[in-house]
């Protein structure tokens, strides 16, 4: 198992000091895609703007940045 770090970017920013251990970068993926996909649904529900640029950026024990996920990349819209 790896330490997997999930760092927050959106109207504010928080940073993952925990991690969590993941077997490997596609599950870290999965999971800050379904993190980026509540924290979207929070701010509808709430009346805030999603800017298709907030992200959560996926970093390694060593503080490397491995991946990134943009809201934009999680949601799909419709005309």
């Amino acid at each position: 198992m790896t330490r997997f770090y999930l760092h927050v970017f959106n109207s504010s920013r928080a940073f993952d000091t925990e991690g969590c251990e993941l077997p490997d970068l596609e599950t870290a993926t999965l999971n800050a895609v379904q993190g980026a996909r509540e924290l979207i649904a929070e701010d509808i529900l709430a009346g805030r703007p999603i800017s298709q640029r907030h992200r959560i950026e996926i970093t390694g024990e060593d503080g490397r940045l491995l991946h990134e996920v943009c809201f934009g990349d999680v949601m799909q819209l419709q005309p």
